[in-house]
């Protein structure tokens, strides 16, 4: 699996049209928050499905930790993610009905959560391993 532990939070931007939350790393990896999403911190747990004030909040905490080395990245048995960043712990659960998150880098590598939580995965210069198109299996 694309393990990006280790790399730095470059940026974080909420589209205001779309409402996805993007996370730029290093390397140029880029995570798409496609879904609601949870992001526990010292100061309390912020939900994105309880508004746009929570959603500005989170995108404010998270832009506080710009620089900072991803502590842990986590693909879920669900399709869900958990990463965590300086005590702050963003989680995308799956969705049933749509794409809850994506991750794409370097060479093409992409790997997305399908509704219904099920990977797609397309191999590229994927960092700790590749995977074939739309299989699931994200094996190195």
């Amino acid at each position: 699996m694309i393990d990006l532990t280790g790399l730095p939070l470059t940026s974080v931007r909420l589209d205001d049209a779309s409402l996805i939350l993007l996370l730029g790393l290093g390397e140029g990896w880029l995570l798409s928050v496609e879904n609601d999403y949870e992001l526990s911190r010292p100061a309390g747990r912020l939900r994105s499905a309880d508004g746009p004030g929570a959603e500005a909040r989170a995108v404010a905490a998270l832009t506080g930790l710009l620089g900072s080395p991803l502590d842990s990245w986590q693909v879920e048995p669900d399709g869900g993610l958990t990463l965590a960043v300086t005590g702050h712990v963003l989680y995308v659960p799956p969705d049933a009905s749509f794409e809850a998150w994506q991750v794409s880098g370097p060479g093409g590598a992409l790997v997305v959560s399908m509704p219904g939580g099920d990977l797609a995965v397309w191999s590229g210069d994927a960092r700790g391993g590749s995977a074939e198109a739309g299989n699931g299996d994200v094996s190195p």
